[in-house]
């Protein structure tokens, strides 16, 4: 193996052990993509002589930051958000009727799904003082975008767009969010793997974690989601992507019957796990039979975006 090809595999270890990024679920190309595109910005002739520059934290950042993948749009996905504001009205309001709901979207990426949340739970009836929205994320350069609040048009996808209406202005540079969603939502830059994130936070009411555990290896898809058991309030709601339900029954949770939400709570204490979680299954996971009317009307008039 030549000097390069060592240092690629190298620094392709540390991205697995320090984000969770499995190189195949990106493919090897792209890593060696996004580490060539670093090595022209800092000047370095091969892999080997740019290795030693990862030892810094603002180059390490800056890796981070070619090889995440921010991919995103406002309610991507419906049901999850009508599932969500459908059980906070119905369920979670009236058993917590001086409580205020907090929730997590990990990864945020650029804030299109916090602001979905938070737009979700408004058009519901749900007041603003009543829910807080956490989100986190490991890019600093989609966290800064998703401060600002403006968004151009790939981030309004699908042909239902009242929202837009509603809670965005026109302005030249694109749709800028307005000040009542924006200060819903607290954004800061995480790693979710960092051992002391969990223990840091109280129990969370709902958390979002779609689409990421695709790109995680076995240990690090581990490590999360017993994470994310110990995150979730006793009686909270889990929400996965489409492809990762396979997953969270190997982790002490069960589906719930919101269709095609991917909805999770806490499994009873003493019910059997799988003696390992089945990712390739995900996918075939058991999509729950009984439709649930849709709390928010004009959502649920339009059918669902594909992904």
């Amino acid at each position: 193996m030549s000097d390069d090809a060592a240092a690629l595999r190298l620094i392709e270890e540390r991205l697995a052990r320090e984000i969770g990024l499995d190189v195949h679920s990106l493919g090897p190309s792209l890593i060696g993509l996004a580490v060539r595109a670093r090595m022209k910005r800092r000047g370095a002739v091969s892999a080997a002589a740019y290795m030693p520059l990862l030892d810094g934290e603002a180059e390490w950042q800056a890796l981070v930051e070619e090889v995440v993948v921010p991919e995103t749009w406002f309610f991507r996905d419906r049901q999850p958000f009508l599932a969500l504001a459908q059980w906070a009205g119905r369920e979670w309001l009236p058993a917590h009727p001086f409580g205020v709901m907090r929730l997590l979207s990990a990864p945020c990426s650029t804030g299109e799904e916090p602001y979905s949340i938070v737009m979700a739970l408004m058009e519901a009836g749900v007041p603003p003082e009543r829910f807080t929205v956490e989100a986190v994320d490991i890019s600093e350069t989609a966290l800064a975008k998703a401060r600002r609040g403006l968004y151009n048009r790939n981030s309004f996808r699908g042909s239902a767009h009242d929202y837009r209406e509603s809670h965005f202005a026109k302005t030249a540079p694109g749709w800028q969010l307005a000040e009542a969603v924006k200060s819903q939502v607290r954004f800061r830059h995480v790693n979710v793997l960092d051992p002391s994130f969990a223990h840091k936070e109280s129990r969370f009411d709902a958390i979002f974690c779609r689409n990421m555990l695709i790109y995680f290896d076995a240990p690090s898809r581990t490590r999360l989601m017993e994470r994310l058991h110990e995150m979730l309030a006793g009686d909270g709601r889990l929400f996965l992507g489409h492809a990762e339900g396979g997953i969270a029954r190997g982790f002490g949770f069960e589906p719930l019957p919101f269709s095609m939400s991917f909805a999770f709570r806490k499994a009873a204490p003493g019910t059997d796990r799988p003696a390992s979680p089945q990712p390739a299954a995900a996918a075939k996971a058991a999509v729950p039979k009984r439709a649930v009317p849709p709390l928010v009307p004009r959502f649920a008039s339009k059918p669902a975006p594909k992904p």
